[in-house]
């Protein structure tokens, strides 16, 4: 048994978005409204599509929101309260069009004028959000990769990965180790990186809550225990084992400190 690597890296508590970034994500949406609208308009064309792509599967996912015992105020049972929201869904064709022709109509000469102002005002919240969840996790490419790229090159051995270490990275023992059965280096990154991501923002939304913490942490070491080549690596476990394999999230209780705790044992 041996320990290839183990490293500690951080997530900061914000990452503000980079000053071309709001700029980019606003230019990007206002030139694009003609062909947004258009695939809008061939996606859900008509009331009918509009039910089997939107109505019902959005009453499926309401319906096991409501207990099966729940009695309304008004003494509406479940399955009444279920009904009436697939109703009102399914009727509600004409008014979701409507709202979003007149959003993408052409007023004096601007086309999908609404549209546009709309995007142009949410701009700063836009940079504000990302600050905040994602950006913190995945970092950008011209200021510096987050722990979801770090980590991923890290668990694939590319050779760029200990010229992305921040500072507030702790680099533990070791040297970055390929996890990945052979022809699976890419893809092994790539899953890495969107797990790691998915994980680490959920935690983030939670407000780092201890249960929430325990439970992402059990997808990541059934993930990694996946996609790791067998004779390369020990099985990732949760929580995590000196002589084992892991990558869990840690909520330092005295710094504060948010981080993913990397360690692959062989």
């Amino acid at each position: 048994m041996a320990i290839k690597f183990h490293c500690n890296l951080v997530v900061p508590a914000t990452q503000e978005a980079a000053g071309d970034m709001p700029p980019k994500w606003e230019n990007g949406l206002i030139s694009n409204a003609s062909v947004i609208n258009d695939r809008r308009q061939a996606s859900v064309s008509s009331d009918g599509v509009f039910n089997t792509k939107i109505a019902i599967p959005s009453s499926d996912g309401f319906s096991p929101m409501i207990d099966a015992s729940f009695v309304s105020k008004s003494e509406r049972t479940a399955t009444m309260i279920k009904q009436k929201h697939l109703f009102n869904l399914s009727n509600s064709f004409g008014k979701w069009s409507k709202a979003l022709d007149l959003s993408f109509a052409t007023v004096g000469g601007v086309v999908a004028a609404d549209f546009k102002n709309k995007v142009t005002n949410k701009k700063d919240n836009w940079a504000i959000s990302v600050a905040n969840t994602t950006l913190r996790i995945t970092g950008d490419k011209v200021r510096g990769r987050g722990v979801s790229a770090i980590a991923a090159y890290m668990l694939v051995k590319d050779a760029r990965v200990m010229g992305m270490l921040r500072i507030g990275d702790l680099w533990i023992a070791g040297a970055p180790y390929n996890i990945a059965r052979t022809g699976e280096r890419p893809a092994v990154k790539a899953a890495v990186q969107q797990a790691l991501i998915q994980t680490g923002l959920n935690i983030i939304i939670a407000n780092f809550d201890a249960t929430i913490i325990d439970e992402q942490n059990d997808v990541l070491a059934s993930m990694l225990t996946g996609l790791r080549d067998l004779a390369k690596a020990e099985v990732f476990v949760n929580p995590s084992d000196p002589t084992k394999s892991f990558a869990v999230w840690v909520k330092d209780p005295t710094t504060g400190q948010f981080y993913l705790d990397l360690q692959v044992a062989a």
